[in-house]
């Protein structure tokens, strides 16, 4: 298994944030993508809304806040 930097707690919230927004986690795409540094595993979190086509790009990796980043964001209807 590919070694992931967005864990499955990550994961939970984000899929918990679409529903809670009464959407559909199948209406979203989300993608890793892993920047590799000597000793710092970094990246970002891809997520594009199927529907609308919006993108955003979240840092992912030590000391990120991926899943509040992207709830305060589908809170403030970007993806829509």
């Amino acid at each position: 298994m590919p070694f992931r930097l967005i864990d499955e707690v990550e994961l939970e919230d984000f899929y918990a944030a679409v529903r809670a927004n009464g959407q559909r986690p199948e209406d979203f795409d989300l993608a890793e993508k892993v920047e590799s540094a000597i000793g710092v595993e970094k990246g970002s979190a891809i997520v594009r809304s199927k529907k609308s086509g919006v993108e955003r790009s979240y840092p992912i990796g030590h000391e990120t806040i991926f899943p509040a980043d992207f709830i305060r964001e589908l809170e403030q209807g970007v993806f829509r």
